[in-house]
């Protein structure tokens, strides 16, 4: 190797610029956190799925129980029981 021709000093692995999770403050470590790998569309496509099966089988069991219900009676309930199972069904994610 030449006298006047140095090599340049290794330089450090870049340190990781991103936050590690999406919330404020950024400084904050959140302990189990697991960055979302799912796309949006597969996110809708599952919530659409299972709350067509969920309201397909409360339609059908409050038909079989009360079938003199009109229809806007049946919505009501199923507009409740989804809500109830989608904060249930959060809550215990979270």
């Amino acid at each position: 190797m030449l006298p006047w021709f140095k090599q340049p000093p290794s330089s450090p692995p870049p340190v990781e610029s991103r936050p590690l999770h999406p919330f404020y403050p950024v400084e904050i470590d959140i302990a189990n956190y697991i960055a979302n790998d799912k796309q949006v569309l597969e996110l809708v496509l599952t919530f659409a799925g299972g709350s067509a099966v969920i309201l397909g089988a409360t339609w059908l069991a409050v038909s079989r129980i009360s079938p003199h219900l009109k229809a806007t009676d049946k919505v009501t309930i199923l507009w409740f029981f989804l809500s109830r199972i989608v904060t249930v069904v959060s809550m215990r994610i979270i």
